[in-house]
């Protein structure tokens, strides 16, 4: 009996997480940048019911036909990429998360660091510098940070990256049930050798 509960715990451990995202194409005039004609109002928490506590501060919608150098940095999907008006722009997500990814365009190195909310570095990941800031790139880079319990993530430059804009913001976070399932069977696991005779 307790192979089998241990077949069952490690199975849950490999169940699959819910998948979050956001794509930026909702934005309303208000959070779009002033230079492309919004209302150059940060996103803040214009995502917390899909799963985004809060973004910015500083950060803004871009439309790409807004003109100017936006062409060379062109959404991955869609006319709404975002961009950062501070070093780096931060993510904090409504509840701890397995893995973030993001995509990118940057004339310089950029970097995505991933913390607890205990404010500890957890991960981090650098991308390569894919446009110069005039000539359209071939296709946005791709920033992914995996680790137990992030709670935010900061993209930018953290010493790194001078111009850049992010597009299509993915995170994962673990089912509920697994973790009761877990803890049911730990339990059980417990309450088994506590009833096994010692000779």
């Amino acid at each position: 009996m307790r192979t089998l509960t241990l077949l069952a715990l490690l199975s849950a451990a490999s169940w699959p997480a819910h998948a979050g995202s956001v794509n930026f194409e909702d934005l309303p005039n208000a959070n779009i940048a002033g230079f492309c004609g919004g209302g150059d109002t940060n996103i803040g928490s214009f995502y917390a019911a899909s799963g985004v506590a809060n973004i910015g501060a500083n950060v803004f919608g871009l439309a790409y036909d807004c003109g100017g150098a936006t062409t060379a940095f062109p959404p991955n999907t869609g006319a709404i990429n975002v961009i950062s008006t501070d070093d780096f722009a931060r993510f904090d997500f409504t509840t701890q998360v397995w893995s973030v990814s993001i995509h990118y365009v940057a004339d310089d190195p950029i970097q995505m660091l991933a913390f607890d909310s205990s404010n500890n570095q957890i991960g981090s990941t650098i991308g390569l510098a894919n446009t110069d800031g005039v000539t359209p790139p071939s296709s946005n880079g791709l920033l992914t940070v995996n680790a137990a319990h992030i709670a935010y993530v900061t993209v930018g430059n953290t010493g790194l990256a001078f111009g850049y804009t992010l597009d299509d913001l993915a995170f994962t976070v673990p089912e509920p049930g697994t973790w009761l399932f877990l803890i049911s069977g730990a339990a059980l696991i417990c309450a088994r050798k506590a009833r096994r005779p010692l000779f």
